[in-house]
């Protein structure tokens, strides 16, 4: 699938803009293991406190317990080898609750709020899920916003939708 990116070039009069359209850019989906990773990544780097079995942990520990956590059970004779594994699998198999106590983990919020870890990391990865990871010209990537070189994710559509004068589409 082509994605579509724009950079504003000029202004001609009030609205209208001309755009440089680049129709060469792949859309790929992200695999099971990139999405887990990047679950934990969004703790490690996100402001909350991780509590587990009553305990508080900074985000960069409890990033390192769930890495920890997920190699265990991948090498487990009776689970899934880790590239089997999903993200959905290993919300509700490693990151939601202790597997020694059953006590569920809780994410406390920077105003003091404490959520369900589970709940909290499936609405991450419902946000995960919706960026597109773009792919071509070597390591350019763009979660979301405007990518590094000025321009910005517009369409995904396999035509450009306005006239780029060359025969590439």
């Amino acid at each position: 699938m082509t994605v579509l990116i724009k950079k504003i070039v000029g202004v001609v009069h009030e609205r209208v803009f001309v755009f440089l359209c680049i129709p060469f850019l792949a859309l790929a989906g992200l695999t099971e293991l990139e999405k887990i990773e990047k679950l934990i990544v969004t703790i490690e780097r996100s402001n909350v406190v991780f509590i587990r079995n009553g305990q508080s942990y900074p985000p960069t520990e409890a990033a390192q317990h769930l890495r920890t956590k997920l190699d265990q059970a991948a090498s487990s004779w009776f689970a899934p080898k880790k590239a089997d594994w999903t993200a959905i699998m290993f919300i509700d198999k490693i990151a939601s609750k202790s597997s020694l106590s059953g006590k569920d983990y809780l994410i406390q919020l920077p105003d003091g709020k404490q959520v369900k870890a589970k709940d909290w990391l499936l609405e991450k990865l419902k946000i995960i899920e919706q960026s597109p990871k773009l792919t071509s010209w070597g390591n350019l990537q763009s979660e979301t916003g405007p990518l590094a070189c000025g321009f910005t994710v517009i369409s995904r559509k396999e035509s450009c939708l306005h006239d780029c004068r060359h025969d590439s589409h």
